[in-house]
């Protein structure tokens, strides 16, 4: 016997779909592939899209960091998330992004760019609130489904836990003692980047991916909605 509220229901279903690879496409379109070290990059953008992920992004001053880090933010936003910076008091940052002061402020199933982290969460104050707080949004991230992305110049400034718990490494350029100076579970890394940017021009446009399901070279554009008040958001603090 025909169901006609069953095919309404089918036909809901398949729009849905539709939809939803429609946003997926349009994200993964924000990127290209241009070195492919290992993995897959349709799978790692399938995890940012379906998963709770700690991720770190990380290079020398004026290498394009704040700009990756909202690069994805649109990019989260294009697959239906909720926003949060923190960091951004004095940016022109679109209505749908919300800044926030304090973590506990977060809800559930939000992407959280923290921007600075090294100055925000520091390694030589873990006894401040903020870092109390951090280490507690850290460690119920998971349950709450957040995915936090950190932005900082060196890892060693940054707090422990972070890079303990990270799930994504995200390389800028970097400087050129930056691998002396970093955390020594990195420096091998940043000798593996170093190399890559080496060989490339329009390097402020690429960063080095490592992370379970993919690891290679990419090349972003700006956000639509960049403005050097996001850029200079924390040097006028």
């Amino acid at each position: 016997m025909f169901n006609p509220l069953k095919k309404y229901k089918k036909q809901k279903e398949i729009k849905q779909k539709i939809t939803q690879q429609d946003r997926f496409n349009s994200a993964l379109s924000n990127f290209k592939v241009n070195q492919l070290v290992n993995g897959n990059f349709e799978k790692f953008m399938k995890q940012f899209r379906d998963h709770s992920l700690i991720m770190l992004i990380i290079g020398r001053r004026g290498a394009g960091k704040t700009a990756l880090g909202m690069k994805f933010v649109e990019t989260a936003a294009i697959l239906n998330k909720n926003i949060f910076v923190i960091g951004f008091n004095n940016s022109k940052i679109p209505y749908w992004v919300q800044n926030v002061n304090d973590i506990s402020e977060i809800p559930n199933n939000s992407l959280v760019l923290i921007d600075e982290a090294g100055i925000s969460f520091s390694s030589r104050s873990s006894m401040k609130k903020s870092n109390k707080d951090l280490a507690e949004l850290l460690a119920i991230a998971r349950h709450k489904n957040l995915s936090l992305i950190f932005i900082t110049q060196n890892s060693a400034m940054l707090d422990l836990n972070v890079l303990r718990l990270c799930d994504i490494l995200l390389f800028k350029e970097p400087s050129l003692l930056q691998t002396r100076f970093e955390r020594k579970a990195l420096q091998d890394m940043f000798g593996k980047v170093g190399d890559s940017f080496s060989k490339i021009e329009e390097k402020k446009a690429h960063s080095y991916i490592i992370s379970d399901d993919f690891e290679g070279l990419i090349k972003s554009g700006l956000p639509e909605f960049w403005n050097e008040s996001i850029s200079k958001s924390f040097r006028k603090k």
